[in-house]
This record gives structure tokens, sequence and C-alpha cells, in this order.
């Protein structure tokens, strides 16, 4: 009796414990080479420090989960975030640190069609401010403070908008000149 109990343990345990007390896979944050700060100040659209006020969960059109951290923005090595920035990333295993109050350092990247820059992903160099060394900072440069009254980037019109207001002006204007030169020539036959 005793002898078929083992066999029987042993069965079990080369098929496996019972899926009840299996341990679920983790999904880890897997990175190749990350980037220097420095490095990553060129690639981003957006480089700043702030404080994160608050986080919202949303739903992009296809149905994909996102949250939304804004930031009050304390310092700008790049870009023109302003005093607020919204920024955007997906739900994944590797989301920045998110406790409300604390700084970070952002770097954020525009992404074709999106309405929000978005974070870098896990293998960035966003995170806590109070993480970075000296050296780290320094190599990102001096930074200035966000100007008070500036736009931030998803207020402002995109670049190619405001070409086209420019070509639509110039066109007006090449219009008017030369209705102007008709009337005059008009006037000057008459005479």
């Amino acid at each position: 009796m005793r002898s078929r109990l083992l066999r029987l343990v042993a069965i079990a345990l080369l098929l496996g414990l019972p899926p009840a007390l299996r341990a679920e896979p983790a999904l880890a944050c897997v990175c190749g080479e990350a980037l220097s700060p420095a490095e990553e100040l060129q690639e981003a659209a957006a480089v700043f420090a702030g404080t994160l006020v608050d986080v919202t969960d949303h739903e992009d059109g296809d149905g994909w989960l996102f949250l939304l951290f804004e930031f009050d923005v304390i310092q700008v090595w790049k870009g023109n975030p302003g005093p607020t920035m919204a920024v955007k990333a997906y739900l994944t295993s590797c989301l920045p640190h998110r406790e409300l109050g604390e700084d970070h350092l952002v770097y954020a990247y525009a992404v074709p069609g999106e309405e929000y820059l978005s974070l870098g992903g896990a293998c960035g160099n966003t995170g806590l401010l109070a993480y970075y060394t000296q050296d780290d900072l320094a190599a990102l440069g001096p930074g200035q403070a966000p100007a008070p009254d500036s736009l931030s980037d998803a207020d402002s019109p995109p670049s190619w908008a405001t070409g086209l207001l420019a070509g639509l002006v110039a066109a007006l204007g090449g219009v008017l000149v030369t209705l102007t030169v008709i009337a005059l020539r008009g006037r000057a036959r008459q005479a």
C-alpha cells in the first residue's frame, strides 16, 4: 500500500503540481543596453523634471489601455512643456513609479498621430529624480525653468498647420497684388 502511494506521488510530481498550486509567470522588464541620459536627451522630443500631480487611465481608439501622467514642470532641458505637461504610457509591467507628489525626470517622445507625448518605454531613463546622480544631471546641461505663459507641445499647432497657414497667407497676398495691378491697368487704359 505504501509503495503504491509513493508511486502516485511520484507520478503527480512528474506531471506537475495542480494548476492551483503553480506560480504564475512574472513579466519582467527586459532591456538591452540603455542610452545614457545625455544620449537620450538627443533622442527625446521633451526632457523635463516635474512633480507628478495626477495619473488617470484611458483607452485609445483601438481598445488599448494607457495611463496619462500629469506633471507640474520644475525644470526643462528640451522641448517646450510649459508649466504643466501630460505624458502618455501604455499599460505594461514596466511602468514608472507613480506616487503622486514625487519628482521625476521625464524623457518624452513624439508619436505621429498621437495627441500626447509618450514615455520612452521600460528601458529609458524616465524615473524618480532622487535616483539620478549629479553627474547624470550635469550631462543634461543647466536646463531652464518653464515659461509660465508658454504653450505646451500638445497646445501648440503642428508644424504642418503653421506651414499651411503661411502658404495660404502668401497665396492670398499674391492674389491681392495681382488684382490691384489688373485694376490699376484697367483705370490707366480708360484714362
